[in-house]
C-alpha cells in the first residue's frame, strides 16, 4: 500500500504551470511543461530524485467531489485534487518535506479553501482563503523542524482530531 498526500481544492486555482514552477524551486528543472492544460496531469520523472510522483486532477464533479471533514461543520466541496504518491524506497521524511514545500508554495498564491489528508484517512490541515491554516496537531508530521519552518509565514490555529 502506498502512502499518498491528497490536497483537495475548492476552486479551480491550481495550474500545471504553477505546479511545475513549484517543483523547479526544489531544484528539479528537467521537467517539460505541456502545451495546454490537461484535465489530468501526472509527472513521474522525479519519482526517484524527490521521492514522489504528482498528479493534478481538475473538474471533479458531483457526487465525487464532496468529503465530510472534521475541520468543518458542513461537507467540503472541491473541484481539484493534487495528489502526491510517495516512493516507499526513498527517504520518506525528505519526500514529505518536499511535498509540503510545493503545497505551501501553491497555496501562498491561491485564494481558495483546501484540505490536505494522508491516504484519504488522516486529515492534516484545512487552509482557508484568508490565509489561515487549521492544523491537526495530533499528526506527527508537525514535529518535523523543516515542516515547522514552512509554517512560519502562516496564521495557525490548531485542533486535535
Amino acid at each position: 500500500m502506498s502512502i499518498e498526500f491528497s490536497l483537495k481544492v475548492e476552486k479551480e486555482t491550481l495550474t500545471q504551470g504553477a505546479l511545475i514552477e513549484s517543483i523547479r524551486k526544489l531544484g528539479f528543472t528537467d521537467i517539460e511543461e505541456p502545451f495546454n492544460e490537461q484535465p489530468i496531469f501526472t509527472c513521474e520523472s522525479f519519482y526517484n530524485s524527490l521521492g514522489f510522483a504528482v498528479t493534478l486532477i481538475k473538474s471533479k464533479k458531483a457526487p465525487y467531489n464532496v468529503i465530510d471533514t472534521a475541520f468543518l461543520d458542513e461537507d467540503f466541496y472541491y473541484t481539484q485534487v493534487l495528489s502526491f504518491e510517495f516512493n516507499k524506497d526513498f527517504e520518506l521524511i525528505t519526500s514529505y518535506e518536499n511535498a509540503m514545500k510545493i503545497i505551501f508554495d501553491l497555496l501562498s498564491n491561491s485564494n481558495t479553501n483546501a484540505l490536505l489528508s494522508v491516504s484519504d484517512s488522516v486529515e492534516l490541515f484545512f487552509f482557508n482563503n484568508d490565509k489561515r491554516l487549521i492544523i491537526n496537531k495530533s499528526s506527527g508530521i508537525w514535529k518535523n523542524i523543516n515542516i515547522q519552518n514552512e509554517l512560519t509565514a502562516w496564521e495557525i490555529d490548531t485542533v486535535e482530531l
